[in-house]
């Protein structure tokens, strides 16, 4: 049986692709409950009542529910212009959590002053109640409030998507829609489902005919030839959808609303066979726009690439790039290759360019024989020379020579002495990297910023290693470990990582490992990344509070899960994490991001749990109206 948090005042929608650009708006206006929209009309005409609010909104929080329907009815009975105000109330008392809990004793005190009353505010609400549990009862509710108040646009829409999506009985979703459509003719919502209700019918004519009655309506708006496409693209005919979506693209419209445009028209064009037009317009719109319409344009962009082969030359052609570049880019560069092959999932190809096995992970590339500067054995320093002294003559360039720095520093990690001194003398030769211009001493010739990083990363990684307990340690290390990435060197990153994390305290060593797994992942060691991630997972569940690693362990297997396409999966890390920390909005975007996934893949059980568990971690937020949004969604294909 349906979750009862699916009771959102939204437009039914569907399918989410064919939209367009009023997609934007009815989220805005419907998924948000409908209360802003009710008071913003009603306080075109009367002032808020201010003793009306205040006491019904006290009753709601003290959870005195049937005082504040009494309160409702009572308002309803004077007659006054306040019932789109009561029509709120009654809203805020549906979505409270107790009502969400037991609906049934709401809705049967409700019902009982229905004897009392005949209002359409009353019936709406009885209506969306039983929506989701009992669609013939939500249905007749609906019918009621429309016998009541004829010309109600907000009761005619959610009647006809009731009709059409829940019940499918389409010739009374024609009869309702038609209605919607002459009262509301500039409604492109309401025409395309009319259109649909047509084509379930067999009335092709009719649904022809009311395309062209949306352009002759207006011929200079773009919206007209979008719900043409729309009604077209019900009726199948494929190239008519490609001919309207053009022509609305030559219509002015805001560059967001434009954005959309394109991708429908890309999505025509996929559906038509025209993939080598459909793929620079998807293209655009991930440059253009945000949101979900480039995401879902991000993916089928990938998909063509893949197709096509395409993947595999981009790659080649960034390995090239990445090998002839200056080494300050080749840091951009590598992320840049790492995110096309990750967006793309063509781990199979890296595999191939790896030459090993699909089903093993590609090893590491090798290091870069400069990456490290040959350890010298360790020398005692001068007399009285001290780590902190050092560094101050490193940072003025009075010297020493790097060798020796490296030297004196294994006799002082040997010796235990001022280990704050060696963390400031890695600090300095980090600082020179900045300013590799300035010599040493007049007699010894300048040192390249690659030299001065490559010293001091030595001496972090001495210092890391050798004092893992100290506060400067792991900050030491995160440089480390990023300076050894930009300089191709993912192995000496992912050594020093595994050493510091056998020797720090369990927090600082948690972070080491999902350092370390983040990086294979990076270099397509997916298998190794997971394990590690798994491996960690199992150490820090404990039966007290979550701490901020386990979260982390968890977030991270949910991702790569979700990269690699592995939505189960991904979707029971995700949720298990949603649970512990339902504060971290990081859970929610990726909760939302694979819920969607499940939705454009068909998967309603999926797609309905992950959304359900959102809107109960975020009850009483925005979040969980869009949640609520989602599931009328999954709820409204059911019939696909």
């Amino acid at each position: 049986m349906p979750h009862p948090l699916c009771r959102a005042r939204v437009r039914v929608r569907r399918r989410f692709s064919t939209e367009g650009p009023m997609l934007r708006r009815t989220w805005a206006t419907g998924v948000v409950f409908g209360l802003a929209v009710l008071c913003g009309q009603a306080t075109a005409q009367v002032p808020p009542p201010k003793d009306l609010l205040t006491k019904g909104q006290a009753l709601i929080r003290e959870k005195k529910f049937d005082e504040a329907i009494d309160l409702c009815m009572q308002e309803l009975k004077s007659g006054s212009a306040t019932a789109p105000f009561v029509e709120s109330l009654l809203q805020q008392m549906v979505y409270a959590p107790e009502v969400r809990a037991k609906p049934d004793d709401f809705i049967r005190a409700l019902e009982k002053r229905v004897a009392e009353i005949s209002h359409p505010s009353v019936f709406r609400t009885l209506g969306e109640l039983h929506q989701p549990r009992n669609t013939p009862k939500a249905i007749e509710y609906f019918q009621k409030a429309l016998v009541v108040a004829p010309n109600d646009s907000r009761t005619l829409d959610r009647l006809g998507s009731l009709l059409y999506y829940s019940a499918r009985r389409y010739k009374e979703a024609a009869e309702v829609s038609e209605r919607l459509v002459a009262m509301q003719p500039a409604n492109t919502y309401a025409y395309r489902r009319l259109a649909e209700c047509y084509v379930q019918l067999g009335r092709k004519a009719d649904a022809e005919a009311l395309a062209q009655k949306a352009l002759d309506r207006a011929p200079d708006s773009a919206s007209s030839f979008t719900v043409a496409a729309a009604i077209y693209k019900a009726l199948g005919e494929k190239d008519k959808v490609v001919s309207f979506y053009r022509q609305a693209l030559t219509k002015p419209m805001p560059e967001p609303t434009k954005g959309e445009t394109q991708y429908l028209l890309a999505e025509a064009l996929e559906n038509a066979g025209q993939m080598d037009e459909a793929e620079p317009l998807y293209e655009q719109v991930t440059q253009t726009i945000h949101g979900w319409f480039a995401q879902e344009a991000q993916r089928r962009l990938a998909r063509l690439r893949r197709r096509s082969g395409r993947v595999e030359a981009e790659i080649e052609k960034l390995k090239t790039e990445l090998a002839t570049v200056d080494k300050e880019l080749a840091g951009e560069y590598r992320q840049l290759a790492t995110r096309l092959a990750d967006t793309a999932n063509v781990r199979d190809i890296r595999a191939k360019l790896a030459t090993v096995d699909p089903n093993e992970d590609p090893p590491l590339p090798p290091d870069p024989t400069d990456v490290e500067p040959e350890a010298p054995p360790a020398a005692p320093p001068p007399d009285g020379l001290t780590p902190d002294a050092c560094a101050g003559q490193v940072r003025s360039g009075a010297g020493p020579a790097p060798t020796d720095a490296l030297a004196w520093t294994s006799s002082w990690i040997e010796r235990k002495t001022q280990p704050d001194g060696i963390a400031q003398l890695a600090e300095a030769f980090f600082q020179r990297a900045a300013s590799p211009t300035l010599t040493l001493r007049a007699a010894q010739p300048s040192i390249s910023r690659e030299g001065w990083e490559s010293v001091g990363r030595a001496i972090a990684r001495q210092f890391a290693l050798a004092f893992p307990q100290h506060p400067r340690a792991w900050p030491l290390a995160q440089k480390a470990v990023a300076n050894y990435e930009a300089a191709g060197a993912p192995s000496r990153a992912i050594e020093l990582l595994a050493g510091f994390g056998q020797k720090a305290p369990p927090a600082l060593a948690a972070q080491a490992k999902l350092r370390a797994a983040e990086i294979r992942a990076a270099h397509g060691q997916w298998h190794q990344s997971v394990a590690e991630c798994e491996a960690l997972l199992a150490s820090l569940r404990q039966p007290q509070a979550p701490s901020a690693q386990l979260g982390e362990a968890i977030f991270r297997l949910a991702s790569l899960h979700f990269d690699d396409g592995r939505l189960s999966t991904a979707r029971d890390y995700c949720l298990n994490g949603l649970g512990l920390f339902p504060k971290d909005k990081r859970w929610t975007n990726l909760a939302f991001r694979i819920g969607i996934a499940f939705f454009y893949e068909a998967k309603r059980t999926d797609a309905e749990d992950v959304f359900r568990h959102i809107a109960l971690a975020n009850e009483d937020t925005p979040t969980e109206a869009t949640a609520l949004g989602f599931l009328t969604a999954v709820y409204a294909r059911d019939h696909d």
